[in-house]
């Protein structure tokens, strides 16, 4: 059995980290919302419920940091059984991180014209997607942190996909403004500022899923991988709502056209 610190200590700094991006999260879905209401009602939707879905994964991160601190605080269960919440948090992460991945992939699409590279990036997410969706049901079904071990394959392909991924959308992009790129000195300052924000969210996607999926790997009776896995959901979000605001910035007004 870990140490107490180990196992319950970094749910702790996960919640913590979570609700700080959910604090970012708002304050950029309330800029969205007032800048950009030219964009397509369905983008508007998409955002509205990945809002809905990021304040699920908040409320369940603060109830798995509850239930062993204050609820079964003192027992032998809060120990050896992870907490309820810890069931919602694979899907519902990787439900984001899919349909954040599948946005981006049709807008790559839009602008290369790259059905090749659409349907990579499709068939990464949703292989994340089942990794993640596998790792909820088998949670569910062994509980114990000492059986995490068993279900190692889902939790591998749920991160390495989305990991892969988010990679490979920030290198179609960044690619695709580099060509851009022309004898106009302003438009350029855009365009180098729309890929430094593009690599910096791919970039953080992508270290905070293979940090998680290293943690857990190279030590697998501890539960420090959390501290990683529970505020990946917001950077999703979050670099979402970046490329919609670097889309407007480059459009001069709001525009899914890209």
């Amino acid at each position: 059995m870990p140490e107490l610190s180990l196992l319950i200590g970094p749910f702790v700094v996960g919640t913590y980290l979570n609700a700080i991006l959910y604090g970012v999260l708002l304050v950029q879905a309330n800029i969205y919302y007032s800048t950009c209401k030219g964009d397509k009602v369905w983008v508007r939707y998409l955002v509205l419920f990945l809002i809905i879905a990021e304040t699920v994964n908040a409320i369940t991160d603060f109830e798995l940091t509850w239930q062993p601190l204050i609820a079964e605080n003192g027992t032998s269960r809060a120990l050896e059984v992870s907490p309820t919440g810890l069931r919602a948090e694979p899907v519902v992460t990787s439900t984001i991180s899919t349909l954040v991945e599948i946005f981006m992939a049709w807008r790559i699409r839009k602008l290369i014209s790259s059905n090749l590279l659409f349907g990579l990036i499709t068939f990464l997410a949703i292989s994340s997607l089942v990794g993640g969706v596998s790792s909820t049901i088998l949670v569910s079904l062994m509980p114990d942190y000492s059986q995490f071990v068993k279900f190692q394959w889902a939790i591998m392909t749920w991160l390495i996909s989305s990991a892969m991924a988010d990679i490979v959308i920030a290198i179609s992009l960044v690619v695709y403004l580099v060509k851009s790129k022309g004898n106009f000195k302003a438009t350029d300052t855009v365009i180098d500022r729309i890929i430094r924000v593009t690599v910096q969210t791919g970039a953080l996607t992508s270290i905070a899923a293979i940090s998680d999926l290293l943690t857990f790997v190279l030590d697998s009776h501890s539960t420090l991988q959390f501290i990683w896995d529970l505020p990946m959901a917001k950077l999703y979000t979050i670099s979402l709502l970046s490329s919609l605001q670097c889309t407007r910035t480059m459009a001069s007004g709001c525009s899914t056209k890209m």
